[in-house]
């Protein structure tokens, strides 16, 4: 007895059985699931631009045509980008008001046919969220003229490099290209920018030097370009939208039917109906003894089943709620944030508009603030150069303020942030 457990035990101590009982289960594929590999997991490969130029499309398409993505760019150009100021701190109180002054009129217009703060909401806030990456380029009023005021022009992340090829990366003249970026080592030196022209058409590529160009990317991984946010909330999304459209269609076909009526004709008897003649020439049929719903016809022995209108179910706005809530975890904000709290306590509610608060500081300091401070000391040092700032040390210096972030109380931290301030 006492051999033959020891034979037991000897044998699945050998290195093959070891390693089945350590290993990961995650590892092993199974009927269900494919073990993963290393297609794809490099972010410049060709199959991963190939994904990321798709996941752009299907990010538009979400923001186009579903509340889910309309809703998070408003929110996030609400907290974000809405009602930034600037404010000069040049140690002058009187070059601060010239200075604020001068920038404040300047980005009025600076947008091209509109403001420069609408513009920078437009991309930081909607177009990167879509696209995975955008840029603003610099250009003048007047082309060719270096005196005129500057403009900023947003372009969306589908005009940068092509479109329709996915190729390695190509060195010339010391210059590495890719994805419509040129590098020198690890610093990008410029940009090839398209025009989009008509329907699928890109024509025209341009090479723009990095210093007129403001790129935007708030990128997970260490690729080149930017994926689109919706990425990991695409299939949640997707299935919440089609499912909403389909029981909606269902609610509407419930709505209209009434009752089904059974005769030998399948249908109204003739005197069922008034014959209307419009003064155009058409005819109306208006039902004369039958006011309400429509009627349902079918022949002696159909067979139909009337359906009852249950939707929506409990169980229906429940499945449906939860599909919202994984989308807006994927998207980086709580669903209480996104849509509504009715249905949490207050602590959690309180949680998850301090989650919200910090993704939004996030996004005000790591994504919109250095370009917001690239763009102020542009517009200064350009004001310089054409005589209408003075050249003086520190004029330079300043900083950009946001509005309140969110809170479960409206003014309840204003004094909170004020003292921050």
């Amino acid at each position: 007895m006492q051999n033959r457990i020891l034979r037991s035990y000897s044998a699945l101590e050998s290195p093959w059985k070891t390693a089945v009982l350590a290993g990961y289960d995650g590892a092993r594929p199974n009927k269900s699931f494919n073990a993963p590999t290393r297609v794809g997991s490099n972010p410049n490969s060709s199959i991963a631009q190939l994904q990321r130029s798709r996941l752009s499309l299907q990010g538009e398409e979400i923001v186009k045509n579903t509340a889910f993505g309309r809703n998070l760019i408003n929110r996030r150009r609400a907290y974000c980008s809405s009602g930034i100021t600037y404010h000069a701190d040049t140690g002058d109180s009187a070059l601060n008001k010239l200075v604020t002054d001068y920038c404040v009129d300047q980005w009025k217009r600076m947008g091209v046919n509109q403001s420069m703060q609408q513009t920078f909401g437009i991309c930081a806030d909607a177009m990167l969220p879509q696209y995975g990456d955008c840029a603003l380029r610099w250009i003048r009023s007047e082309i060719g003229n270096p005196k005129s005021e500057l403009r900023l022009l947003a372009i969306t992340g589908d005009r940068i490099g092509e479109v329709y090829r996915y190729v390695a990366p190509v060195t010339k003249d010391g210059k590495t290209y890719y994805c419509g970026l040129f590098f020198d080592g690890p610093n990008i030196v410029s940009y090839r920018i398209y025009e989009r022209w008509y329907d699928t058409t890109y024509t025209r590529p341009e090479n723009v030097e990095a210093a007129d160009v403001i790129f935007f990317i708030d990128p997970i991984d260490t690729g080149v370009r930017g994926v689109s946010l919706f990425s990991a909330a695409v299939d949640d999304i997707r299935s919440s939208h089609e499912i909403l459209k389909a029981t909606k269609d269902t609610m509407q076909q419930q709505s209209k039917m009434a009752a089904i009526a059974s005769n030998n004709s399948g249908s109204a008897m003739d005197y069922s109906y008034d014959r209307q003649t419009n003064s155009d020439g058409t005819i109306e049929y208006q039902e004369s003894y039958a006011d309400g719903a429509v009627v349902k016809y079918q022949f002696n022995g159909d067979s139909y089943q009337v359906l009852r209108a249950e939707h929506p179910s409990q169980d229906f706005v429940a499945a449906l709620r939860y599909l919202d809530q994984r989308g807006s975890l994927a998207c980086g904000f709580p669903y209480e944030f996104l849509f509504s709290g009715s249905e949490s306590g207050g602590a959690p509610f309180r949680g998850a508009f301090e989650i919200a608060g910090r993704e939004i500081e996030r996004l005000r300091n790591q994504v919109h603030r250095p370009r917001l401070d690239v763009i102020a000391y542009v517009t200064i040092m350009d004001g310089v150069e054409r005589g209408l700032l003075p050249a003086k040390a520190g004029i330079t210096r300043g900083n950009w303020q946001f509005t309140t972030l969110p809170s479960a109380d409206a003014f309840r931290d204003a004094k909170s942030d004020i003292d921050q301030i």
